[in-house]
């Protein structure tokens, strides 16, 4: 079911149940494109790699592809969908999740 996909929450219960806390390494796409290097790093760090001094990198950024804007109605839908999840992802996260929660819920208050 694609839509299992995406229910991040239940992901991680499953991958706690399975595994302990101490070799899961939850990290976010936001900061692979804001901070790659300090992404890296945090990496490194949690596998027990030393070398991040010797990693350098330029960051392209090089989509090529169409934007389209999403409709406003799919946008408010999409953001009454998830705002139970991006709660509870914002509760035990914060940092990004929590921003996405303030656009959901902005969204989802919009007229």
């Amino acid at each position: 079911n694609m839509e299992l996909r995406g229910n991040y929450i239940r992901t991680l219960h499953n991958w706690r149940y399975v595994f302990p806390e101490s070799q899961i390494c939850i990290r976010f796409y936001d900061d692979v494109i804001g901070k790659p290097l300090e992404f890296l790093a945090d990496i490194f760090c949690f596998l027990g790699v030393d070398g991040t001094d010797r990693v350098s990198f330029t960051v392209e950024k090089t989509n090529t592809s169409k934007t389209f804007d999403m409709p406003e109605a799919i946008k408010k839908y999409l953001a009454r969908k998830y705002l139970g999840m991006l709660e509870e992802l914002s509760a035990e996260f914060g940092n990004h999740a929590t921003e996405w929660l303030k656009d959901a819920e902005n969204i989802s208050n919009q007229s």
